[in-house]
């Protein structure tokens, strides 16, 4: 729970209008955005890849699913935020337009990418997840079957 909240508060500080313009000023406040995205990533997703078995484990396969649900749904609403609003960062509304794109078409294309592929990302993830716990459910199940066939036969 404190990797999942610190992650997405880290994510959208960093998109706050102030945070994000000084990174565009400064290369060091740049590296260090880029430092904690890896730092609070690395958090977050270790209860679904971690490879200890004790100490940090991975969460149970249910749980696995229930924390990416909600885990994915903060940067899925900061992206589509971006993609429905006005341009927000400075710097990019004052850029010269090299693609022919307006600054409210270049966020917006911002949002969704973060938005929908992302999005699409979480839910391949998860449905990998259920497939897996309901394969472990029913290998339980013919397991309990099974035994039970035993006892009544022997």
């Amino acid at each position: 729970a404190v990797a999942f909240f610190l992650y997405n508060a880290d994510f959208w500080l960093w998109h706050a209008p102030p945070l994000y313009n000084a990174t565009l000023e400064n290369q060091s406040i740049h590296i260090l955005e880029h430092l904690t995205f890896i730092v609070f990533g690395v958090l977050t997703w270790w209860p679904i890849f971690s490879p200890l078995e004790e100490g940090l484990p991975r969460l149970s396969l249910g749980g696995q699913i229930l924390y990416l649900f909600f885990s994915g749904m903060p940067s899925v609403a900061l992206g589509a935020g971006l993609t429905f609003s006005s341009p927000l960062y400075a710097p990019y509304i004052a850029a010269p337009r090299i693609w022919g794109i307006s600054a409210a078409t270049d966020q917006q294309l911002g949002g969704l990418i973060m938005w929908i592929p992302g999005g699409i990302l979480y839910i391949i993830i998860m449905s990998i997840l259920f497939i897996r716990w309901m394969q472990k459910q029913e290998a339980k199940q013919l397991q309990e079957e099974a035994e039970e066939y035993n006892d009544i036969v022997v």
